[in-house]
């Protein structure tokens, strides 16, 4: 894909190739220096697609010209044996965020941590890169949730919270959940991950789109 200001006569500073969640934010975060910056992507403009800007609708997306449609070989240790699993990436502007559910889930602290101390993975425990976690977000206010702005944050680029109004079927099954023992957690990209919650997304407001 050449964007309609592309011009291949330039020399740039920087080539980033594969314009998905993380090509996309590294060449804006280069551009923003100054340097001329050239994105390459192989799929085209399908993320402003009504298929694409409704993430309820992205199974459609699925086996389509704008998914790499990659699959695992045969895993011996799953059920039934020898099954193979689809690995949906997107193939357009916004990679695999374009064919998603847009789920927002940083994760457990634990797995963080884990990778800093016995993974040999330096700057990736869960206090060095939670900065970056509140950075890049915009946490929407919710009546079913609490946001502890030691955690979340209220300024960056990406809106994500809980929809309203949640479907009826949502807040039945967090009603089951508690009724058999669960606890019902605030916030489970804050302090505790642990407990039934409706699922965050980073969607454009209470309409549910995707966002560009």
């Amino acid at each position: 894909f050449l964007g309609e200001s592309a011009d291949l006569s330039k020399t740039f500073d920087f080539i980033v190739v594969g314009a998905g969640s993380a090509g996309c934010a590294c060449a804006a975060r280069l551009a923003k220096t100054g340097a001329s910056v050239l994105l390459v992507e192989a799929g085209g403009e399908a993320h402003r697609s009504a298929l694409v800007q409704q993430p309820r609708q992205m199974i459609g997306a699925w086996h389509s010209e704008i998914d790499w449609g990659f699959r695992t070989t045969p895993q011996e240790h799953l059920l039934p044996k020898g099954r193979v699993v689809e690995l949906e990436r997107g193939k357009t502007l916004g990679g695999s965020s374009a064919i998603n559910y847009n789920m927002w889930v940083r994760g457990a602290r634990e797995d963080y941590d884990r990778w800093a101390t016995e993974f040999g993975c330096p700057g990736w425990s869960y206090d060095e890169v939670l900065p970056h976690f509140r950075s890049i977000e915009r946490v929407s206010k919710s009546p079913d949730a609490s946001y502890d702005p030691a955690f979340r944050g209220d300024s960056g680029p990406i809106a994500a919270g809980l929809l309203h109004p949640a479907l009826p079927e949502v807040n039945d099954f967090i009603t089951a959940c508690v009724s058999t023992g669960s606890k019902k957690t605030g916030d489970y990209n804050g302090a505790n991950l642990e407990g039934v919650s409706a699922t965050q997304f980073n969607t454009a407001g209470d309409s549910g789109g995707r966002q560009d």
